[in-house]
């Protein structure tokens, strides 16, 4: 797959050679797999008479695909690509063995549970990671690993007497033998420092262990997604990472984030974390979102994750409470230190786009449209998105040079932020983002005003000075035409929040971006200047009025 979006299907041409039909619907890397090719010809021509009769196969999938209906047709097409024939063999490995080409192995390992892992992994290695999904068809991605009957058992006897992964579900002897219907029961139910919780099944662990493996792959890079040996990789960090959750170890797992308001054309370093453009096969990393739609830019970070409690009954209330939060409320202040400290980073990158701004036309002002997180022991990846982007910025390119200004910021910001800038740096990324009335952005903007001077008593003089004398510390003149110019925008202001007045879209535009400016600017100033950057908003104020 390449790292541009798909072809939407209005712009494909019709008709197409049969070849061209069928990489079109599953994507060209599978249907080379298929055919044992390292890419597809031009031509049909050129292939071998094996080649072509699988080739006709496939053809005939894809017509009964477009005979089932768009809810299940991911489904039905998921669930006969990932089926084993009594060989053991999945339709993709048959063919590719029809088209005179050899399988994929799986690495000899002294960890049994991984070998057996890996060999699941690699009857749906095709379908799950070259296959390309339905997207914009309304059915989704292709649906989840599922791991066949006849091994579910044989994969959660081995997890459940594994020596860490067995923590989840109580101790088993070994000479204890394991009934069918006991591998069904054995279940806790967990809960995480990010807040998060949800039950787990030994008999459903092995696909939540395959599916993040899969995940994890699928970010990585799409060259590494054709690979089965880089999938091994993947998938024996993943089995690591499972285990020391389960022994309640605290694990640094991928988190991502889905931006839109920033174009990149390669991936960048920005501090300790990583941007880069979103791809077809992020889609496929985490199924039923999109990413090739809104989102132009992908953050990639890894945040600490770490069990807190694990109880079969764990959201059951204690005999004689009522309280279902009973037994997670002890850890709930870990809880939200965990959750603002991964905000307040997440949220310092993207002001540290904004300000490694020169101006406002070339401003970078990332919109948060998902946040994903790959929990090795989760069924399902921990999926928080909005569903319509609300941007007043455009589109700005982030290259190596505005990505170096970012690290330097972001580096100011970790290093001098306070309460009163984190506030003001808060609101002015609101009023740049996410508010669709211009009146309501620029209002935003002057709160960021205030979070930097605001004070008790005579607060528009106050910040409008303070702003003037941060702004033009030098040229009198030009600082009493400022703090003119902020004074009047400040009783706007007032006169808005109150109903007394009223603007019209224009007017409202034009007042946002002025707004938005002195904000950007004074932000930038005072986390630069060493003396003000700790200070209280009245202190600061303080400081630039009266040198005290």
């Amino acid at each position: 797959m390449s790292e541009e979006a798909t072809v939407p299907k209005s712009s494909f041409s019709w008709p197409c050679s049969r070849l061209e039909e069928v990489a079109y619907e599953l994507g060209d890397e599978f249907i080379a797999y298929c055919l044992d090719l390292p890419r597809l010809p031009q031509d049909e021509s050129s292939l071998s008479p094996n080649k072509r009769q699988v080739l006709e196969e496939v053809s005939n999938l894809v017509t009964s695909m477009r005979l089932t209906p768009l809810p299940i047709r991911a489904l039905s097409v998921s669930e006969w690509l990932t089926t084993p024939n009594a060989e053991g063999l999945t339709p993709p490995q048959v063919w590719r063995i029809q088209s005179d080409g050899v399988l994929p192995v799986v690495t000899s390992s002294e960890d049994g549970l991984l070998t057996e892992l890996a060999k699941v992994g690699l009857q749906v290695f095709p379908y799950k990671a070259l296959a390309e999904p339905y997207v914009g068809e309304g059915s989704g991605s292709f649906s989840r690993v599922a791991v066949p009957m006849s091994k579910r058992s044989e994969l959660a006897r081995l997890i459940v007497r594994d020596r860490s992964l067995g923590q989840l579900f109580g101790d088993t002897p070994p000479d204890v033998e394991i009934s069918e219907s006991d591998l069904f029961n054995r279940g806790t139910t967990l809960y995480f420092n990010n807040g998060n919780g949800f039950g787990v099944q030994a008999i459903m662990l092995p696909e939540s262990i395959l599916n993040n493996a899969f995940a994890s792959l699928l970010l990585t890079n799409v060259e590494e997604a054709a690979d089965f040996g880089k999938f091994e990789e993947h998938l024996s960090r993943v089995l690591e990472e499972s285990r020391a959750l389960a022994r309640r170890e605290v694990v640094k797992v991928v988190r991502v984030v889905g931006f839109h308001g920033v174009q990149l054309e390669e991936s960048l370093a920005v501090g300790e974390f990583r941007i880069r453009p979103t791809r077809p096969t992020d889609t496929l990393a985490f199924n039923q979102i999109s990413t090739g739609g809104y989102a132009s830019a992908v953050l990639e970070a890894r945040r600490p994750l770490q069990i807190l409690a694990a109880d079969a009954d764990l959201f059951e209330p204690p005999e004689g409470e009522s309280d279902p939060f009973a037994k997670t409320r002890p850890h709930q202040e870990e809880v939200e230190r965990s959750n603002a400290g991964w905000t307040d980073k997440v949220e310092n990158v993207r002001l540290a786009c904004a300000l490694s701004s020169p101006d406002y036309e070339s401003m970078i002002a990332p919109v948060v449209l998902f946040e994903a997180e790959l929990n090795p022991l989760s069924h399902s990846q921990s999926l928080a998105y909005r569903l319509v982007p609300v941007s007043f910025h455009p589109q700005v390119k982030l290259d190596r040079v505005r990505a170096g200004k970012a690290t330097e910021w972001l580096g100011v910001v970790g290093a001098n932020i306070s309460p009163s800038i984190r506030i003001a740096g808060r609101r002015l990324l609101t009023a740049l983002t996410e508010r669709s009335d211009p009146t309501d952005a620029f209002v935003d903007a002057l709160v960021a005003w205030e979070s930097l001077f605001g004070t008790g008593t005579e607060v528009s003089f106050r910040v409008s000075a303070a702003l003037a004398a941060l702004l033009e510390p030098v040229d009198m003149d030009a600082r009493r035409a400022v703090y003119k110019e902020l004074k009047r925008l400040y009783g706007l202001r007032s006169r808005l929040v109150h109903g007394s007045a009223d603007l019209a879209p224009s007017e409202a535009e034009t007042h946002r971006r002025r707004a938005c400016e002195v904000a950007l600017q004074a932000t930038q100033r005072v986390l630069k200047t060493a003396t003000l950057a700790p200070m209280k908003a009245e202190e600061r104020s303080d400081r630039l009025l009266f040198g005290i």
